[in-house]
């Protein structure tokens, strides 16, 4: 079924080249464009979105923290898992709750490194970012979820 307003969303080659746009839109965009990258693709992709886990605009960040979440899930304790959990000291609570719930895709493989920033995200000033934080916790770990989320 076709949608009322399809996404915008490039494809892998194309979302690799405008990452490096002036045009804040047109990053956001290819951040999305790169959570889609598959074989080859997969690791200039997620080099590109740890870059953009930096960008001025927070839209960029996180669409970049959802995708990156979504190339990620599931691999053993991925070096660049630790952008993830830099990103949850970001001013935009938008864009925490972003990495938070890309930590939380991480899921078991994850480990331990990967829950304790979801437990620290139980505590923060931020409704919305609490809400994600226990529910990443409880789907990556629902046996470390239980004590913290009574």
């Amino acid at each position: 079924m076709p949608a009322f307003f399809p996404l915008d969303i490039p494809h892998v080659e194309a979302a690799l080249r405008d990452a490096h746009s002036h045009n804040s839109r047109a990053r956001s965009d290819a951040a999305l464009g790169l959570g889609a990258a598959t074989g080859e693709d997969r690791a200039p992709a997620i080099r590109e979105l740890v870059r953009l886990l930096e960008d001025p605009f927070l839209y960029v960040r996180y669409n970049a923290a959802l995708s990156l979440g979504e190339l990620l899930a599931g691999q053993e304790s991925p070096a660049e898992a630790e952008s993830l959990f830099l990103l949850l000291e970001d001013p935009a609570p938008l864009v925490r709750q972003a990495a938070v719930v890309a930590i939380g895709a991480l899921g078991r493989a994850g480990g331990p490194r990967a829950f304790e920033p979801l437990l620290k995200a139980l505590k923060s000033a931020n409704a919305d970012v609490r809400f994600q934080a226990a529910l990443s916790l409880a789907e990556a770990a629902p046996e470390v979820a239980v004590d913290p989320l009574i």
